[in-house]
């Protein structure tokens, strides 16, 4: 959910925009990317795991100029693919 999330005007890091949930040091964008006022809503992430990588560290983020985002941590779930 998010509230009145308007996006960084220099914005240099490639990394994604607005609100959204991507895993820690990747170089990938994140393709989740909630801007302005939005309800409460799904958002997805896919990602890999490397053989023989023990940890993964998501991050649920806010990059924006202003504005405040939520994240339901009880309803946060991983499922194998």
């Amino acid at each position: 959910k998010t509230s009145g999330v308007k996006l960084l005007m220099n914005d240099n890091d490639r990394k994604g925009v607005g609100a959204g949930i991507r895993v820690s040091g990747s170089d990938e964008v994140r393709k989740n990317n909630l801007l302005g006022d939005t309800d409460w809503r799904i958002i997805e992430y896919e990602f890999s795991v490397a053989a023989g990588q023990e940890e993964v560290v998501l991050v649920a983020e806010l990059r924006a100029s202003s504005g405040e985002a939520w994240f339901e941590r009880d309803s946060l779930k991983l499922r194998k693919k």
